[in-house]
């Protein structure tokens, strides 16, 4: 249900209630509610950035992120097999995004989500292979 108020799919928008609901379904155990909240910590989409309570926000420089809650619930989400969450982590530890950079940790991921079927964490792979192999 989240994704319908954060989308205003037959519903008001309502960002606030997206995100309640995605944290709910995600302590229940859903897992892509868990993926799902972890974005939204991350990148705090639990506000409509090009709303107007967005902006008012992002002016009084209140819009914040959470990095390390929303690894908790990518990771969540991840060993519960969502190859998207897989994805995402490994990204993340490819480039240093809310978690340091460690390179085996995004190679685990990409793995993961390989096996699960990604295409782009098996592109991933294969780039990590390259630069291990020019010394990078």
């Amino acid at each position: 249900m989240g994704v319908f108020y954060r989308w205003a799919w037959g519903v008001e928008q309502d960002y606030t209630k997206s995100f309640e609901l995605h944290k709910s379904s995600a302590e229940k155990g859903d897992p892509f509610a868990q993926y799902k909240l972890g974005l939204l910590y991350i990148y705090n989409w639990s506000v409509g950035i090009r709303t107007e309570k967005g902006i008012e926000m992002i002016s009084a420089g209140g819009l914040k992120t959470d990095g390390a809650e929303g690894i908790k619930w990518l990771k969540k989400s991840a060993e519960n097999g969502v190859t998207k969450a897989q994805f995402m982590l490994g990204h993340f530890y490819q480039y240093g995004g809310s978690v340091e950079k460690n390179e085996k940790e995004a190679e685990k991921w990409y793995r993961l989500a390989a096996e699960g079927g990604d295409r782009d964490a098996e592109s991933r792979l294969r780039s990590l292979e390259k630069g291990k192999k020019r010394g990078e």
